[in-house]
């Protein structure tokens, strides 16, 4: 079981992000995590193992994380690969064996 949420906007996604994840640190998640893509279009990734609290300080309350689109899980698995220009992460709720390497044509087909 995984909690997600995402934001695309004007906004600073990571302190939007840390709030809605907080809306859902009731259901009892030991890890969390949060993807941002920074304005120089890179993907930053940051996540703790324990409540979202350690997530949060972390990232200084998302002040360290800049970008206005992301995604952030309680109950974290990611995976980033690169191939090119091509960079994608993956969140899943730990259901998935996600320590293989996907290649581009398994990227596509998802």
């Amino acid at each position: 079981m995984c909690g997600i949420v995402g934001y695309v906007g004007s906004e600073q996604a990571a302190p939007i992000l840390l709030d809605g994840l907080a809306r859902l640190e009731y259901r009892g998640y030991d890890s969390a995590g949060i993807a941002v893509v920074s304005p120089r279009h890179e993907l930053q990734v940051k996540k703790t193992v324990g409540r979202l609290k350690a997530l949060s300080d972390l990232v200084h309350g998302g002040a360290d994380v800049e970008g206005t689109i992301g995604m952030g899980i309680a109950k974290i698995n990611a995976l980033t690969t690169e191939d090119d220009s091509v960079l994608v992460t993956i969140i899943t709720d730990g259901e998935e064996n996600c320590s293989e390497e996907y290649d581009l044509k398994m990227i596509k087909n998802l």
